[in-house]
Formats: C-alpha cells, structure tokens, sequence
C-alpha cells in the first residue's frame, strides 16, 4: 500500500468476510506495524526490489 488504512476498512474494501477475517495471517514488524496480508495487499517494504543478501526474518506467535 502507498497510504494507510485501517485494517476493517481494508477488508470491507476488498470483500472480505467476517469468517476469513479471523484466519487471514497479518505479517507484521517488531513494531507492530502492519506490513502484509498475504494473499489480499503486501505494504511498500515487500514491494521493493531486495537483493540476495537482504532477507526477511518471521517470527510467528499465535494469539
């Protein structure tokens, strides 16, 4: 994304229905910024072009 939008707004936007709302994986910093719902919109830092050196670093916690 080129801006930001809240998270409701962006699964209404994209027709998204409550029941896949609660299983879509949300990718985000150690911030807690929002950077990726895999398979519905992906935030500039997985846009940019990354060199083999660059990589990313996934840290999964269940809630």
């Amino acid at each position: 994304m080129d801006h930001e939008k809240r998270l409701s707004r962006l699964f209404i936007d994209e027709k998204i229905g409550v029941e896949k709302r609660l299983k879509l994986p949300i990718v985000t910093t150690s911030k807690d910024e929002i950077c990726a719902i895999p398979g519905v919109r992906y935030g500039i830092r997985f846009k940019s072009k990354r060199t083999e050196r660059e990589k990313y670093i996934f840290r999964f916690k269940k809630l």
